[in-house]
C-alpha cells in the first residue's frame, strides 16, 4: 500500500482542522476490524449487514477522524470504500443526536455530480442503514417528480441527490 499524507490544514472557517488523505492502492492485508470502532449496534448491523469486518486502508485512515468530528478529503480508486466510511459516519452522528418522529427537513445531505453515483449511494446507503430508523431518498431528474415530492414531504433523515 502506498499512501500519500499530507499535514493538518486550517479550513476557510476556522472550526476545525481537515486531513487530507490520499491511498493510491488497496494492500490485500487485512486492516483493523469495524468492531474495534466505538459505534452504535445499528450501525454494527449495518456493516454485518453489507458483509464486511475489517476496514480498507482509505476507511481505517478516515474513521477515527471523521467519527471524532474532523473534516477530511479522502481520495482512494474506485471500490475502496470511501462510501462506507462517509456513511458510517454520517449514520452514527445521527444516532448520537437522535430526534423524535419525522424529520421536518434532512438531516444529512450527501451530493454527488451524477444520477448513476446519487443511485449508488442510495443503495450503498439502505444496506449499510438497514437497521437504522432513518429514511433515506434519492433526489434526480429523469423520474415521477411528484413520487419524489410526496417522499421529501413525508420527511426523509438522509436525501442523496445530484445538481444536474
Amino acid at each position: 500500500m502506498s499512501t500519500l499524507d499530507t499535514p493538518p490544514r486550517r479550513p476557510a472557517s476556522g472550526n476545525d482542522v481537515s486531513h487530507e488523505v490520499t491511498v493510491s492502492r488497496v494492500s490485500p492485508h487485512a486492516g483493523r476490524r469495524f468492531d474495534s470502532f466505538d459505534l452504535a449496534a445499528e450501525v454494527r448491523a449495518g456493516i454485518e449487514g453489507a458483509g464486511f469486518t475489517r476496514c480498507t486502508p482509505i476507511q481505517e485512515k478516515v474513521l477515527p477522524l471523521t467519527l471524532a468530528g474532523r473534516d477530511v478529503a479522502g481520495q482512494a480508486q474506485t471500490g475502496t470504500g470511501k462510501t462506507a466510511a462517509f456513511l458510517i459516519t454520517i449514520f452514527t452522528r445521527l444516532l448520537a443526536h437522535r430526534r423524535p418522529g419525522r424529520p421536518a427537513a434532512p438531516r444529512a445531505l450527501v451530493i454527488a455530480p451524477t444520477r448513476e453515483l446519487v443511485v449508488q449511494i442510495t443503495a450503498d446507503a439502505r444496506l449499510l442503514g438497514q437497521a437504522t430508523p432513518f429514511t433515506i431518498h434519492p433526489v434526480y431528474g429523469g423520474i415521477d417528480y411528484r413520487k419524489q415530492r410526496t417522499d421529501l414531504q413525508a420527511g426523509v433523515d438522509v436525501l442523496i441527490g445530484t445538481p444536474g
